[in-house]
């Protein structure tokens, strides 16, 4: 049997031993926790990199809210996006048919995708059934301009809606650059109440930098159309992200939200029939 002094320093070195192992194992939960520290500091840098370049790319796409004047010509709110672009050129096309159709006097390239699955079911309903025929019936107050926005982001193109003389309204599709009534409906009195322009920006008066460029604006022709033509209702342009400009026989009409008293578009955004001829 070992002696009490044999006992004593073995327990002495076990102590010691489990003082060593202690130190070591604090040392090892020290540096696992700093290696932690540092793997979250690297992948909160690089995650709020990635966003500062969506944030970036998004500004790029789409002007900042801190760059829209107050008000103006093509009101959709207390502020509309700049116009500030030099990529307009006039499309006649040696044509001129009138009030059938309603087309960009000018464009930006191509631009958006065509796809159902984006869009919300209301757009995706009205997609499908344009896709069908080219005219869909459509009740008042059952299209809003958020559903034209997606449809013209998922066309890459324009599209329009005209009303009867009994006050029915359609939702037609157009084509890249411009939409067309059909001869039929034509011949028995539709008119254009509102269409789409496939661009960024809000249709309407340029910036005074952009006429002193000489730029002609995405609404040339449908206001020279609507000047020389018989119609006095107020008609609707809405852009490919839902900002609308209301204009008539005598230009574009200011206001300073996205409906106006007697136009197509009502205080909730959605369609409706206009008064007069």
């Amino acid at each position: 049997m070992a002696g009490a002094g044999e006992l004593s320093a073995a327990f002495r070195g076990l102590a010691e031993d489990a003082a060593q192992a202690g130190e070591n194992i604090g040392k090892s939960m020290s540096r696992f926790f700093e290696d932690t520290a540092e793997r979250a500091d690297a992948s909160i840098d690089t995650t709020m990199a990635a966003e500062e370049a969506n944030a970036q790319a998004a500004r790029a796409i789409r002007p900042s809210d801190e760059n829209l004047p107050s008000g103006g010509a093509g009101g959709a709110g207390d502020g509309a996006p700049s116009h500030g672009s030099d990529r307009i050129a006039r499309m006649l096309r040696g044509e001129d048919p009138g009030d059938a159709t309603r087309q960009m006097s000018a464009e930006e390239p191509k631009m958006g995708w065509k796809s159902y699955g984006p869009l919300s079911p209301k757009a995706k309903s009205l997609s499908r059934a344009l896709d069908r025929g080219g005219v869909v019936d459509i009740k008042p107050g059952e299209v809003g301009t958020s559903h034209l926005a997606e449809l013209t982001r998922g066309y890459e193109g324009e599209v329009g809606i005209v009303q009867g003389p009994d006050g029915d309204l359609k939702l037609i599709r157009g084509k890249e650059r411009a939409v067309r009534i059909p001869d039929d409906l034509t011949a028995r009195g539709y008119k254009f109440v509102v269409h789409t322009h496939p661009e960024d920006r809000v249709p309407g008066e340029l910036t005074e930098i952009d006429k002193m460029r000489g730029v002609r604006n995405t609404m040339t022709y449908d206001l020279e159309q609507r000047a020389s033509g018989a119609h006095t209702h107020i008609e609707a342009v809405v852009n490919r992200h839902g900002d609308v400009t209301h204009f008539d026989h005598t230009g574009i009409l200011s206001t300073s939200s996205s409906s106006m008293p007697g136009g197509p578009v009502n205080e909730r955004g959605f369609v409706v029939p206009v008064k007069g001829r």
